[in-house]
């Protein structure tokens, strides 16, 4: 690869003053809600430097020219707790800065699943009024899970109007899954949210609403991994027309491929995009992913302001996706070609 490669930075965080403004003025009765409220109340968040970043548009600008991304999808799903209305300021906001910026930042709505009607209302709003071409969320809300037979209406109407949907895990929600001992809410416990809501949109979502396309943060919490033992327990379902007579779990692959499945599994696979965020920049990760996930299905991102704010870190991550062993048309979709047809952008 000669040159410097367009990047495209599939995960980079924005939080506009007026959403700040109006999550801070409203008075809240939903615990999450509140939650996030007085997060953005203590002094010592406020003031930190993740949250300074992550409201300065101009920091974001020159992070981007100093790093050479060329474009970000602007994004912040973890709001989605603080409900529609909050919601309904950060997409006008993302709209804003995209329309200021039109070259450099691709918005991603946030729009929160559970809200019923006004949910669906949102997504065309964003859709056909906003012009946004993706929506980000969270992988669970309320208990509420992406395959629960309630959010049907809701992942219909967005694969109607050709949204795509990013996954991200829950920032606020710190008792998940151990807890923050070892600081595992924010290291492997995030990521087994992760890999859970891909195992669950892959059974239980995907095979039932025809047209979605979902792209899964973090690798997918680990999905180049252990995939092999999602797929030696994978059980397709009756309309795949694959015979389960006798069939005992686990399978190994060999199993798996003699019994007639994997191409039906691959055709759910073909729905599901992963960034590259979420490793702190560990490039062995990537020819891993490669090579079980597939490099048409991978894009760039860095998790900005969260995972890197130094530029140099950034850029080195990149510079090292674009020196793999692969051809240089391979590097190019991973660095930006994935994700701008993914999200339809020229």
């Amino acid at each position: 690869m000669t040159g410097k490669p367009v990047v495209v930075d599939a995960h980079f965080h924005h939080v506009p003053q007026a959403v700040y403004e109006k999550l801070d003025a409203l008075a809240l009765d939903d615990v999450e809600a509140r939650r996030l409220q007085l997060k953005n109340r203590d002094p010592a968040y406020a003031g930190s430097k993740a949250n300074r970043l992550l409201r300065d548009l101009d920091a974001t600008l020159r992070f981007m020219d100093e790093v050479g991304i060329d474009v970000s999808m602007l994004q912040m799903p973890s709001w989605s707790v603080a409900g529609l209305d909050v919601c309904r300021v950060l997409n006008d906001g993302l709209a804003r800065a995209a329309k200021d910026n039109p070259a450099r930042f691709l918005p991603v709505a946030s729009v929160p699943c559970i809200h019923g009607e006004a949910s669906l209302d949102e997504l065309t709003r964003v859709r056909e009024e906003l012009g946004f071409a993706g929506i980000s969320i969270l992988t669970s809300q309320k208990d509420i899970r992406l395959d629960d037979v309630s959010l049907r209406p809701y992942f219909k109407k967005a694969a109607a109007l050709g949204l795509v949907i990013l996954v991200h895990p829950p920032t606020q929600a710190k008792g998940i899954w151990g807890g923050v001992k070892w600081n595992m809410d924010s290291s492997v416990s995030r990521q087994y949210e992760n890999v859970k809501c891909f195992t669950e949109v892959l059974h239980g979502l995907l095979p039932e609403v025809e047209g979605l396309k979902f792209l899964f943060s973090h690798f997918g919490g680990g999905v180049p991994s252990l995939l092999g033992r999602v797929m030696s327990w994978y059980r397709p379902p009756p309309r795949a027309g694959i015979d389960l007579t006798h069939v005992e779990w686990p399978l190994t692959i060999r199993e798996f491929e003699e019994l007639g499945m994997k191409p039906y599994f691959d055709s759910l696979m073909a729905h599901c995009w992963f960034d590259m965020a979420g490793t702190g920049g560990v490039l062995s990760e990537v020819p891993h992913a490669m090579s079980v996930i597939s490099p048409d299905r991978l894009v760039f991102g860095t998790d900005y302001p969260h995972e890197m704010a130094r530029p140099g870190d950034a850029r080195a991550y990149w510079e090292g996706i674009a020196g793999l062993d692969a051809s240089a048309t391979t590097k190019a979709n991973m660095l930006a070609g994935n994700a701008l047809s993914l999200l339809g952008w020229k």
